[in-house]
């Protein structure tokens, strides 16, 4: 479902031609695993959101996301909680509520990034990225948003730092939060400027439970005024729901 006057950009639709070329191989795959290729199984958060920006531009911004968020943290390839080598990723629903549901409401708005600014940068985001730590990594989008108010950007958030030192990953995230520092800061950095500009802090408060076949997040559940725009969004528009289609078939 496309959210708040989403359109799609030439490159985007490039992508969209491409995803349609590919989807079939997305849909033998899905309904062979019965589980997402990427991001299969992720830990489930609530918290909130609260602005943190100077810039009027992001400030604007930060006042339509404030409020809460729900969180899905995973690994992109491994499918359990073993902690090898992989990139990190992240997906936020920023909402006007806490109640931990994977059913979207109005106005939801989405947003997925991975411990990798670009697919130029593959092996090396690997081998840098901190596995057994969310905290202690940064996440990018990849492809760029159009921001209401401020135009193309790209977006990143930046783990806190402040996580303990021992335990699994999923431990370390409940020890920061219980010592409220489990959080993710937002930034932007519009296109033909240098500096991140930054947002809001995004705090992860507690886990929650749910399935991890209920949750459907995709960078068009733009109800806050981010919108996907280039050819790797293109490809998210066809692949996402070929792959969900898929394994509803197979019950995952």
């Amino acid at each position: 479902m496309l959210r708040r006057g989403v359109r799609i950009d030439l490159f985007g639709v490039l992508g969209a031609v491409f995803g349609v070329l590919v989807a079939p191989l997305i849909f033998l795959v899905a309904l062979l695993r019965r589980r997402r290729l990427f991001h299969g199984r992720g830990l489930s958060w609530r918290g909130e959101v609260t602005p943190c920006a100077s810039d009027p531009r992001a400030q604007r911004i930060a006042a339509r996301l404030r409020g809460f968020v729900l969180a899905r943290l995973s690994a992109s390839v491994t499918p359990g909680p073993e902690e090898v080598p992989d990139w990190l990723g992240g997906g936020f629903r920023f909402r006007a509520d806490a109640v931990a549901t994977a059913v979207l409401a109005p106005g939801d708005q989405d947003l997925l990034v991975a411990s990798l600014a670009s697919f130029g940068k593959l092996t090396r985001a690997k081998r840098e990225t901190d596995v057994h730590d969310f905290l202690n990594n940064d996440y990018f989008a990849i492809a760029p948003y159009q921001v209401e108010g401020m135009g193309p950007a790209k977006v990143r958030l930046r783990g806190s730092r402040k996580g303990p030192q021992a335990g699994t990953r999923a431990e370390r995230l409940r020890l920061a939060a219980q010592r409220g520092e489990a959080v993710f800061r937002l930034e932007l950095q519009p296109t033909g400027e240098r500096a991140w500009l930054a947002v809001a802090d995004i705090t992860l408060r507690e886990p929650v439970v749910i399935d991890n076949g209920d949750w459907y997040m995709t960078p068009f559940h733009a109800g806050r005024g981010m919108s996907p725009r280039g050819f790797i969004h293109g490809i998210r528009l066809v692949a996402y729901p070929v792959g969900r289609t898929a394994r509803r078939l197979r019950g995952g």
